[in-house]
């Protein structure tokens, strides 16, 4: 959930804001802010049962690599469709 918030997210808001961009760097930007985005939601539900060093240490490492080929995967799709 958390990737799908940055992800649409950023491609919301440069449909809505009609910038310019190429759409290559857009979904980049997609996937980082997807990545990040959900990396802060995993922390915070784990701040309710570690502290906050390792929760952060834990969504870290959690699957990173099928996090980034799910968001490829997303903005593949969007831009095919």
């Amino acid at each position: 959930m958390g990737c799908s918030i940055g992800d649409l997210g950023t491609i919301l808001f440069f449909q809505l804001t009609q910038i310019t961009f190429p759409t290559l760097s857009i979904m980049i930007l997609a996937i980082i802010n997807g990545l990040i985005t959900s990396i802060i939601l995993e922390t915070l539900i784990l701040i309710k049962q570690m502290k906050f060093s390792n929760a952060l240490k834990t969504a870290l490492g959690m699957s990173l690599i099928s996090m980034i080929s799910m968001e490829i995967a997303m903005n593949s799709i969007d831009w095919i469709f």
